[in-house]
């Protein structure tokens, strides 16, 4: 049985139980440089978060993984909307997405209702979940 199978009965049922909030996935670059297994879990659309390692010596996910998964709008405007950021990061090669990048920022404010519902689904890393 694929480790996959074994594994999202339990966290799903973690999550259930408010143990967990959101469920991710890395690579591991050493056993699959081809990233297969990561690309069909984007597929199957099982996971909130992805990790890929992507640097100078690592720029095959720009191909493969950064196309398949997006970071929307909200993401940007909900951190650029705090009174104390005065620069919010987004990277990017490919300049299309760049301006969408600075538009979603410089555009209007995430409604409030918005804000507090992304705050609320999301909470602080820092906030104690489940038991």
């Amino acid at each position: 049985m694929p480790i996959r199978d074994q594994f999202l009965p339990v966290a799903r049922r973690l999550q259930e139980q408010g143990k967990c909030r959101f469920l991710g996935i890395t690579d591991a670059f050493s056993d699959n440089d081809k990233r297969g297994q990561l690309m069909q879990a984007i597929a199957d659309d099982d996971f909130d978060s992805v990790m890929v390692g992507y640097n100078l010596l690592t720029p095959g996910p720009a191909q493969d993984v950064l196309p398949a998964v997006s970071v929307t709008a909200a993401a940007y405007k909900f951190a650029a909307d705090h009174p104390a950021v005065s620069c919010v990061l987004t990277g990017t090669a490919n300049v299309e997405h760049l301006e969408d990048n600075v538009q979603a920022i410089l555009g209007p404010r995430l409604p409030v209702a918005d804000h507090q519902r992304l705050a609320e689904v999301f909470g602080p890393i820092g906030r104690k979940l489940g038991n």
